[in-house]
């Protein structure tokens, strides 16, 4: 997620900004990106416990109750009862109603339940950003701008030009991969009537092993590229990788003309 999201987001938890600014920010995402953004989120939630007087407000709060379908689709039994190790992503990206947008709104209510709870204790730790006072504009705007110079700077850095250079490629490739999945989703099914038997080598396609080592080496690299970042500027693993992903989108920017991350 680009910083600039990351802190929309937060400003929202923090009660610093509306939802309707997220939800409009989600509104104007086509189906696919809506999608990921959704499965993203639900799995940030997920990192924060609730109570069964958390997930009945969240629901409350959209004019639903825990007879809703949303709330199997969400499976918020699990979050209530505290089940973490297993995260089970709503299996299909058409839920109830047929739009993520009211779903998506119960997991916001969720996450700002979540996350100030967790603020009340953590704001008094200068090290985590993430849990200061963000209605500090000026706070804000420095934290953008130290952010973009040091993306600027690793960009200009020849030392991890061809490591960035190659994660844009592979991701610009699993990213038009994933459109074209997309596609064929919103095509309508062909009516079949011939069935043929198929092998082994048949059914694991050569695009599907393609695939699959193409995210053996994205995560490869992923992984060298954050640790030698946090080593030569002196970052933490979670800030090398975020600037490492702004890195990389500017790459594909620069290369192939799209964003990959929001």
């Amino acid at each position: 997620m680009r910083l600039e999201n990351e802190i929309t987001l937060y400003q929202f938890a923090q009660g610093v900004r509306p939802i309707a600014d997220l939800q409009d920010r989600f509104r104007q995402l086509d189906s696919g990106k809506q999608r990921k953004r959704f499965v993203h989120f639900y799995c940030r939630v997920r990192e924060y416990e609730f109570e069964e007087a958390d997930i009945e407000q969240a629901l409350a709060d959209c004019g639903l109750d825990t007879s809703d379908a949303l709330y199997e689709y969400l499976n918020l039994h699990q979050l209530a009862t505290g089940s973490t190790n297993v995260v089970c992503i709503p299996y299909t990206a058409n839920p109830p109603g047929g739009s993520l947008d009211k779903a998506y709104t119960v997991l916001l209510h969720l996450y700002k339940t979540g996350y100030y709870r967790r603020f009340v204790f953590e704001k008094t730790d200068p090290a985590d950003w993430t849990y200061q006072d963000l209605s500090d504009h000026a706070f804000v705007r420095e934290l953008l701008t130290s952010h973009q110079a040091l993306v600027e700077k690793i960009y200009a850095n020849p030392s991890f030009r061809s490591e960035f250079a190659s994660l844009a490629k592979l991701w610009y490739a699993e990213h038009l991969l994933a459109e074209e999945a997309d596609h064929w989703e919103q095509e309508p099914p062909e009516t079949q009537t011939n069935f043929d038997f198929v092998t082994y080598d048949e059914l694991v396609t050569e695009k599907a092993l393609a695939t699959n080592k193409s995210w053996d080496a994205i995560g490869l690299l992923v992984n060298s590229v954050a640790k030698g970042l946090s080593v030569q500027y002196g970052l933490d693993l979670d800030k090398a990788r975020n600037v490492m992903f702004a890195v990389i989108d500017k790459h594909a920017q620069e290369t192939y003309h799209t964003e990959l991350f929001e």
